[in-house]
């Protein structure tokens, strides 16, 4: 799975589980990332530390109806 594909993955699942928690966003996300990446020694750490960074920004934009191909877009993972 390409960056691009991951981050859309990612934006997904964090947009599915919006009604709870931040931790259980995270760990969701957390494991989102096992998924996609499949435990790949360097996508996942990646792709946590996506997460780390970005979760905040990620889920302000989902509160204004952005899409995840927008989001990823604005992160640079993604291009037009």
């Amino acid at each position: 799975m390409g960056i691009c594909n991951m981050c859309k993955s990612l934006v997904q699942n964090i947009k599915t589980n919006l009604n709870k928690g931040d931790s259980d966003i995270l760990k969701e996300a957390y494991k989102e990332c096992d998924i996609v990446t499949r435990n790949n020694i360097i996508l996942d750490p990646m792709c946590k530390q996506l997460v780390c960074r970005e979760v905040n920004y990620i889920i302000h934009e989902l509160r204004n109806n952005r899409t995840a191909d927008e989001i990823c877009q604005d992160l640079r993972l993604c291009t037009l």
